[in-house]
């Protein structure tokens, strides 16, 4: 038999050591690699547990913390975390740019320009510029198409809305491409905002009428505002009959203020009083309990 010498003892243990740290390395990228699909897929319950396997892991490689802060940022955002800062981002930020990372550059800044937005518009703007440049040069087309979202929205939002017109048809060309009837029905009802906007009237109600025939395809939670959208627009071009159908769409999906208002401005152009009455009442009083929530 044969006996093992100090010398072999030693050997033996440093290869264990060494198949224990790749084996960690190797837990440690499945469980980036991971949570990057779960919030690529919307998952964010099983994002969440990703991230807690990672948090109790020893992340030392630099590539590995500034995935981890940029995934950690993502999944603060979209859960609307009041411990969200972009102290992460700016880290990750920083690293990327010294390896030249287009792909999660592009992530980065539009994270960054998300959290800074709401403080600084203008500053937020040129952050989310930056995203977009970065976006262009990947192939990620859900990527580049949150980016000109944003972009879109923000600008019509802050009244440039010639700029925000050029990003709508941007925004509407990239949805076209990918097939996607969530992002149709937003670029449609992005692009009809911004024609109303420019007395575009041909293309605004051809946009308005592509944007209702994607509105299935809406969240439910987010399809009550898209029907007083519709609703105020046929309002304005005086077709009462499909504005009423619509606000009562939109209330009928959730009961909102916006809802009960379009549908008192209605009734007062009918000259149904009582109903306006009611209607007035009905959104003051949902206006009053939102408030104290």
């Amino acid at each position: 038999m044969k006996i093992l010498t100090f010398k072999h003892f030693v050997l033996f243990i440093c290869g264990m050591l060494g198949i224990l740290v790749l084996s960690g390395c190797h837990d440690t990228d499945h469980y980036l690699e991971l949570t990057d699909r779960y919030l690529y897929e919307d998952k964010l319950d099983s994002a969440k547990m990703s991230l807690e396997q990672l948090e109790e892991a020893k992340l030392n490689a630099d590539d590995e913390v500034a995935k981890y802060n940029l995934l950690k940022t993502e999944y603060l955002y979209r859960v609307y975390s009041d411990t969200l800062t972009d102290a992460m981002i700016d880290k990750s930020i920083a690293y990327y740019q010294k390896v030249n990372d287009a792909e999660n550059l592009a992530n980065c800044y539009y994270y960054k320009a998300r959290i800074v937005h709401d403080k600084n518009i203008k500053k937020g703007i040129l952050l989310m510029k930056e995203a977009e440049r970065r976006g262009n040069e990947t192939k990620d087309i859900k990527l580049k198409h949150k980016i000109l979202e944003s972009l879109t929205d923000w600008n019509l939002n802050s009244g440039e809305y010639g700029l925000g017109y050029d990003y709508a048809k941007k925004n509407l060309a990239i949805s076209l491409q990918d097939g996607n009837k969530n992002w149709l029905a937003y670029a449609y009802i992005f692009l009809h905002s911004a024609c109303e906007k420019l007395n575009k009237d041909d293309e605004k109600l051809e946009s308005l009428k592509k944007a209702t025939a994607y509105i299935e395809s809406v969240p439910i939670s987010e399809r009550a505002q898209f029907y007083t959208v519709i609703g105020a627009s046929y309002l304005d071009e005086q077709d009462i009959e499909k504005a009423t159908n619509y606000y009562k769409k939109s209330l009928s999906t959730q009961k909102t203020a916006q809802g009960y208002l379009g549908l008192a401005v209605i009734y007062y152009k009918k000259g149904e009083f009582e109903w306006f009455i009611f209607n007035l009442v009905e959104k003051y009083m949902l206006k009053n309990h939102l408030s104290s929530q």
